[in-house]
């Protein structure tokens, strides 16, 4: 008898501290109502909204092309596990010179746009982003959002404008992604 006492309260422990499950695409609720996601949350991508944005997308917009690789990882900080998107990418110019590149970065490089939260929508992810030349204005919000029977991705990079004046003697850089809305290819 106690044998059965004891292993009903130990499976009662262990039930209570299992952790809890949100799906990822309500972890907006938290930043809009700001409250904190309890210790031991799991973000996950349980409808898998993921998954159309994963793969590479390509496009061509003010004489560069660009293309994207989208892939979905699972981190923690501190006591809370989430499923995120990464990005990585490969500009060029039309005659194939390599601009910039990150897809052979590890998934921790500063580099590496890094996914937040869906909008509330649902539909439209945003991401963030720290340039090469981050100090002096490569930073800020990415957006994106899958159209036409997830065949194309929509692309946008809203500038943060933020600029370390020691560290840029001339002042602000350009952007290398496109500050203007893109329509990306699956490929």
């Amino acid at each position: 008898m106690k044998k059965i006492t004891l292993v009903i309260a130990l499976i009662g422990i262990l039930l209570s501290c299992k952790a809890q499950v949100i799906p990822v695409q309500n972890s907006i609720n938290y930043l809009i109502n700001d409250t904190n996601i309890p210790d031991g949350t799991y973000l996950k991508d349980v409808d898998n909204l993921f998954d159309k944005f994963i793969g590479t997308w390509t496009g061509t917009i003010n004489n560069k092309n660009y293309e994207f690789v989208i892939t979905k990882i699972t981190t923690e900080y501190i006591g809370i596990s989430t499923d995120k998107l990464l990005l990585k990418y490969r500009i060029t110019d039309l005659m194939d010179n390599v601009l910039v590149e990150t897809i052979n970065l590890s998934n921790d490089s500063e580099y590496v746009i890094k996914g937040i939260h869906f909008l509330e929508n649902g539909e439209t992810y945003q991401l963030i982003y720290g340039g090469y030349e981050v100090l002096c204005g490569q930073s800020g919000d990415v957006f994106i959002a899958v159209i036409n029977n997830n065949s194309q991705l929509n692309f946008i990079l809203y500038p943060d404008g933020e600029i370390e004046p020691s560290s840029c003697p001339n002042g602000q850089v350009d952007q290398i992604l496109p500050t203007e809305l893109i329509t990306l290819d699956k490929q």
